[in-house]
């Protein structure tokens, strides 16, 4: 047709001796490649079945809605997800399934240092009591109110208990003492520290029906979230946390309790939760895509 158009002619440049050879040589199926491409093909829809599809297009796109919060009220958020073009899950779910990312591979200084300062802030931290005893939350001074709740502050607070024979400087930690542990227990040699952000996560405990704790006796209101791909931790209620499509951590009361790039890059546990260690997904990767298109 292109010939017709042009009012040119087309030659063909392989004689017949040649054809000849071509249709004599033997017949190689490209088995490999049938294999390569059925388990992209496999992968690409079973990570589409399992974390949905993300809306389409180039932008970002918005979800408002009301959530309740940890301070017992329900607020206006806003969730921001980035869109996924190629027809396929978001970026954090091709994160959880070994996309290459370079915080899961390495430590990165960035991240690090959010999670740093977090663990600082947190140092601080008390517990925030609602004078009805309607909840309780870990939280700093300024974000609890003082004529609503008490800010159960260590040593500045008769419910204090004793580190080496002194009064502990850091605490109070909703939910969570060394006096009423019972695993793991609080006692010399093993001792709980000073420093709340090194205090293990307490699975069994001796309360009964009141401790006259105000810090224990209370309704807990939020406990950790990891939310986005950076590691951050927030002290929030499980709705604000599954409306932001993170990982809340029942079990926890402390954010340095969770480690959140374990959350976020999922797959094998690091060897060192501090370190980053997932080197495999360099070849890990090449079995994804990021959406229908590209499979």
């Amino acid at each position: 047709m292109v010939g017709k158009l042009t009012n040119r002619t087309y030659r063909k440049r392989i004689d017949s001796y040649v054809k000849r050879q071509i249709e004599d040589m033997d017949d190689h199926r490209p088995f490999f490649t049938y294999w390569i491409t059925f388990v992209h093909l496999l992968i690409t829809i079973l990570a589409v079945c399992t974390y949905g599809i993300a809306p389409v297009g180039f932008s970002q796109h918005e979800t408002v809605d009301s959530v309740l919060r940890n301070k017992g009220v329900y607020e206006n958020v806003k969730f921001v997800q980035q869109e996924n073009f190629w027809i396929g899950p978001d970026s954090e779910s091709l994160i959880h399934l070994g996309a290459k990312y370079s915080p899961c591979m390495r430590q990165d200084e960035q991240v690090h240092d959010l999670i740093r300062v977090k663990r600082d802030g947190e140092r601080n931290s008390a517990c925030c009591v609602r004078n009805d005893r309607s909840g309780c939350v870990q939280t700093s001074e300024e974000e609890c109110s003082s004529t609503l709740a008490v800010w159960v502050k260590w040593p500045n607070h008769p419910s204090r208990p004793l580190f080496n024979g002194k009064e502990r400087q850091h605490g109070s930690v909703c939910h969570q003492d060394p006096r009423i542990c019972q695993e793991p227990g609080s006692a010399f040699p093993h001792e709980w520290p000073d420093d709340i952000t090194k205090w293990p996560i307490c699975t069994r405990y001796n309360t009964g029906n009141h401790t006259n704790l105000p810090h224990i006796d209370c309704t807990i209101t939020g406990r950790p979230c990891c939310i986005g791909t950076k590691g951050r931790c927030e002290i929030t209620s499980r709705e604000y946390c599954d409306f932001m499509k993170g990982y809340f951590h029942e079990e926890a009361t402390l954010c340095s309790q969770v480690h959140c790039m374990d959350d976020v890059c999922g797959l094998l546990p690091f060897l060192n939760p501090e370190i980053p260690d997932q080197f495999y997904r360099l070849w890990l990767s090449l079995f994804l895509h990021a959406g229908i298109p590209n499979a």
